[in-house]
């Protein structure tokens, strides 16, 4: 690189799911959370997984509004299905934190770290949920499935149980059966 010459090519940070976005509440026409959208570098955008995950961390802990607005150099107001969703994705991904900060840890390490535990399943649940928000509803069946399958190949008497009880949650969680 020569001197007094930047890179040639903008490298965009990945970003933690996990991190919710700036924000702040207001009621100007209703109650409507205003996410500052000016630092990130990704799309301001909700029908995009990255953008609705940070939407969805923030509302999971706070109020439900009326309206989402994504500040940026052009602001975006979503209503109506689009707020649905992410409510719905919210109320999912507060429900699996609850439970995952309650689960009691087994004592046993295997059983900690087996991925047919209860705490493993709704980390996997909330890693779905931070993932693809747009796909919440889907949850339990795919899941189930997948963790029914994982836990065939385990050489422990006991996972199937588990799976049973850790899928049994994920569907409490989904608001389902």
């Amino acid at each position: 690189m020569r001197r007094g010459q930047g890179p040639t090519k903008r490298l965009i940070p990945s970003m933690s799911s996990d991190k919710p976005c700036p924000h702040r509440y207001s009621e100007e026409e209703g109650l409507q959370l205003e996410i500052d959208c000016l630092e990130c570098p990704g799309p301001q955008d909700l029908g995009n997984s990255k953008c609705l995950a940070g939407v969805v961390n923030v509302l999971s802990g706070g109020a439900i509004p009326e309206s989402i607005v994504l500040r940026g150099y052009t602001h975006r107001r979503y209503r109506g299905g689009t707020l649905a969703l992410a409510t719905k994705a919210a109320s999912m991904l507060a429900r699996v934190n609850r439970t995952i900060s309650s689960a009691e840890r087994p004592s046993d390490r295997r059983c900690r770290t087996c991925p047919a535990s209860t705490e493993q399943i709704m980390i996997t649940i909330k890693r779905r949920i931070l993932g693809r928000p747009e796909e919440c509803l889907q949850l339990p069946d795919s899941l189930a499935s997948e963790i029914q399958a994982s836990a065939a190949a385990l050489d422990c008497q006991n996972s199937a149980a588990c799976v049973n009880r850790g899928v049994a949650v994920g569907w409490a969680i989904s608001g389902r059966r």
